[in-house]
């Protein structure tokens, strides 16, 4: 449970918002963490996926490598894209929307 010093709401749920990896030798290699979001859908613009609640959204991740010094930012969804990305619990589809054809045809 999380209670923000900003507001009343209760966050319930199990996230790992951030994480360090370690090398054989017991030395801090990398730190990972994730940011969220807490809204009713997965992009402030979004006219389709919005839920009749609230739910966390990952927004992004970064990846740190202390050793080499290099980062890796990813955002979810992707900043150069308005497109909604984000449709969980959205309705049902069968096996023919799993095929590869099909999965080749969503991607672009």
């Amino acid at each position: 449970m999380f209670r923000s010093a900003f507001s009343t709401s209760i966050l319930r749920g199990w996230f790992i918002m951030a994480a360090d990896m370690f090398n054989p030798k017991g030395e801090l290699w990398k730190t990972i963490a994730t940011f969220n979001a807490y809204r009713d859908r997965s992009i402030p613009g979004a006219r389709v996926t919005i839920w009749p609640f609230k739910r966390m959204f990952q927004t992004a991740m970064v990846d740190e490598d202390l050793t080499s010094g290099f980062s890796t930012t990813v955002f979810t969804p992707r900043t150069d894209s308005e497109s909604e990305c984000w449709y969980i619990n959205e309705g049902v589809v069968d096996n023919t929307f799993f095929t590869i054809a099909n999965m080749v045809q969503m991607g672009h």
